[in-house]
């Protein structure tokens, strides 16, 4: 604890960015779980959780080693989102690069991949936010078909928007899920 107080102490001086409060709290509270002190290790993370990014490591210590399933399904669940959204980012920025490149067949099979990502929390016959989002991949399937000079392909992924849109726009907004 002296230590930990001391070097927040120091923080000012310090000149590396990747050396912050929330780094440090992260080795804090990787100490206090080595020593087995969980409930401080997941007090300290909670303390630093910017942006959810301790949402993993809380819950984790919520299951491994509480067990409580119910506050740990809250933190992973969150930091589940927050993966999912940065790798399909991720996917789709490299589907970007790819199709600026002229490389349309990997751009194409980026899009298919960040579809097959998020259809494993699809709830099956439930329409979700994930079936709007469905729709953008098509769209972007078929800018990227129409880049590359296939028209017969960019209709059919056109024909699938709209068809998707209406099927998903004819719903009230109310009973539209959540994954």
């Amino acid at each position: 604890e002296e230590v930990f107080k001391h070097a927040l102490e120091l923080l000012p001086q310090n000149k590396k960015t990747e050396i912050n409060r929330v780094s440090l709290s992260r080795q804090f509270a990787e100490f206090h779980e080595f020593c087995m002190y969980i409930y401080r290790a997941i007090d300290v993370l909670k303390e630093s959780n910017v942006c959810g990014i301790n949402d993993a490591r809380i819950g984790n210590l919520y299951v491994s080693y509480i067990h409580d399933p119910a506050k740990a399904e809250e933190y992973l669940s969150k930091a589940y989102t927050t993966v999912l959204q940065d790798m399909d980012r991720v996917i789709l920025g490299f589907a970007d690069i790819c199709a600026r490149r002229d490389d349309y067949k990997n751009a194409i099979a980026c899009v298919e991949w960040s579809r097959k990502l998020m259809q494993g929390i699809q709830p099956e016959g439930e329409l979700t936010e994930l079936d709007r989002y469905d729709i953008h991949l098509d769209l972007s399937s078929a800018l990227i078909y129409c880049m590359g000079g296939d028209f017969e392909n960019t209709r059919h992924y056109l024909r699938k928007t709209l068809e998707k849109a209406i099927r998903y726009d004819a719903v009230a907004a109310e009973d539209i899920k959540l994954p």
